[in-house]
């Protein structure tokens, strides 16, 4: 039995959501959106200094990174694997985040995007979740992106299986990712 029960506040770009969680002493469910890596790390500062001004051990606190996760055997495999669900998935969250900014759902119009410039966007996102904002590759290209989070004060990080991957490849690559955790846990005690 525990004294209290643990509760985080999601959030990603709102500084001021991740002082207040380190006001309350909540813990942080962030994720990579719309967020570099600086961004995230000068957040996480905000967070453990408001959790010091309000009497918490600035330390104790959890920050939860939810990426997008597919662990395989090799790069080729993994990109096979996940380009095309990942696509369809960053898809739906542009055309809902410019109808959500739009108030409402957006039918055509002079402020929506062309096939064009929706597929070149779409490229520039799958590559930086591809390259920067995921656990997507093996084990060992994934242990730097790891180390990375883990420096910029990630305590914790929520794989995000559920974004279209096939069920077979899906819990083939859990495997893989109990890999990653073996091989991360490993080098961050070293570290």
């Amino acid at each position: 039995v525990q004294p209290a029960l643990p509760f985080w506040l999601a959030t990603t770009r709102d500084p001021e959501t991740f002082e207040q969680a380190g006001k309350m002493g909540a813990g942080v469910l962030t994720a990579m959106l719309r967020l570099t890596l600086p961004e995230l790390q000068e957040r996480i500062t905000v967070y453990r200094k408001a959790r010091e001004a309000a009497g918490f051990d600035p330390d104790t606190g959890e920050v939860t990174l939810m990426l997008h996760t597919f662990v395989g055997p090799d790069m080729d495999y993994v990109r096979q694997q996940v380009t095309s669900p990942l696509r369809d998935y960053l898809r739906s969250h542009m055309l809902h985040t410019q109808n959500v900014s739009a108030g409402s759902v957006r039918t055509g119009g002079e402020n929506t995007l062309n096939k064009k410039d929706e597929e070149a966007l779409l490229d520039f996102a799958f590559e930086r979740y591809f390259n920067e904002a995921s656990l997507l590759g093996t084990p060992e290209s994934c242990l730097s992106r790891v180390k990375q989070f883990a420096e910029a004060g990630v305590t914790e990080i929520g794989c995000l299986v559920d974004f279209g991957i096939a069920p077979e490849a899906t819990l083939e690559s859990i495997k893989q990712i109990a890999a990653l955790k073996q091989l991360s846990g490993k080098v961050l005690a070293g570290t």
